[in-house]
């Protein structure tokens, strides 16, 4: 805590009288009786030589609730936007893993080879619930949902 030296009585009450616009003439009066200058001095935060000491507290920035209520639905905006690109990078890199396996294997991929093979490339790790459900959308897209008679790919 940060402490000054004695201030004399004197050089106190000077700066009182100084900076209050008479604080002193102020004492009983209504609100609305007082100058916009005297009015304005109340209002002010002041030091410890004027015998009040102020708490952080009361001047901490607080958010207004109005903001913040406009501020929720572009958070959830951007949050959702975020995970469609994400879901979208992953249904991509599914749907090139399925074709390239087509090629060098000649056959559609189970959901465990897409799995191993995305384990180490998406942002975030996916189940085979989800992977399933991928291979599901893509096969459906590509009309060879029809062709795939195994539960093991679907």
């Amino acid at each position: 805590m940060e402490t000054s030296p004695p201030i004399p009585e004197n050089i106190i009450e000077l700066f009182k009288i100084t900076f209050s616009d008479g604080l002193h003439k102020m004492e009983g009066k209504l609100p609305t009786e007082l100058s916009n200058k005297q009015k304005t001095y109340l209002e002010l935060k002041k030091p410890e030589i004027c015998d009040t000491i102020e708490s952080v507290s009361s001047s901490v920035y607080q958010e207004k609730p109005v903001l913040k209520l406009k501020r929720k639905p572009s958070y959830n905006a951007i949050s959702i936007a975020r995970k469609t690109l994400i879901e979208n990078n992953n249904q991509k890199l599914i749907k090139n893993i399925i074709n390239i396996f087509k090629t060098e294997k000649g056959r559609l991929p189970t959901s465990k080879e897409i799995y191993d093979e995305i384990e180490d490339k998406v942002q975030e790790e996916l189940t085979i619930n989800e992977i399933d459900s991928y291979l599901k959308q893509i096969l459906k897209k590509t009309h060879e949902f029809d062709n795939v008679m195994d539960d093991e790919y679907v």
